[in-house]
């Protein structure tokens, strides 16, 4: 409730401190002005086009492209091909007139006018470490650290942990 509070106030200040997988489009018919919004790990993909005067948000390309009667895009199609179907980077989709929202990114309709920014950089500069047991503490302690936070709130966390060496990482730091 409080980033779509600050969403409509318009104050995008400081949203880096905003954790976690969101996805989130928001219309303020007052204003006439909407919002799509992506969180600093785009783990939820979020679709817009604009058509008919308007701006269209879906977390289902197919389903959007679909609705608005779009066709492929030839070069979505030759990326998604091109990287043996693992996915098409953002902000390319497969589909002619719709993107998908970066990382860390907001797209903002107003007045008929789509302008995009950044609300999501960088925590502190590029860290350089002697050794790679200093990086790999420092990294360790970070994981810790928001395991902690989560494991203290009042409703339960859900992780899907795929095995990988960063669910492993995860999983020894709920241990810990």
């Amino acid at each position: 409730e409080e980033l779509l509070r600050r969403f409509l106030a318009e104050d995008l200040t400081d949203l880096n401190r905003y954790e976690g997988t969101f996805a989130l489009a928001v219309w303020d018919a007052r204003k006439q002005q909407g919002w799509a919004v992506n969180d600093q790990t785009s783990m939820l993909n979020l679709y817009y086009g604009e058509y008919d005067g308007g701006l269209y948000v879906s977390t289902n390309a197919i389903s959007l492209a679909r609705a608005l009667g779009l066709g492929l895009d030839p070069y979505g199609v030759q990326e998604l091909l091109a990287r043996n179907y693992a996915g098409v980077l953002a902000p390319t989709t497969m589909f002619a007139g719709l993107r998908r929202v970066d990382i860390g990114e907001h797209v903002r309709y107003r007045a008929g006018t789509l302008s995009r920014g950044k609300h999501w950089h960088w925590y502190e500069p590029e860290a350089s470490y002697g050794s790679i047991r200093e990086a790999a503490d420092t990294a360790a302690a970070v994981v810790v650290d928001r395991v902690a936070r989560y494991a203290t709130s009042a409703s339960s966390v859900l992780c899907d942990l795929t095995g990988g060496l960063d669910s492993r990482l995860v999983a020894s730091a709920a241990c810990a």
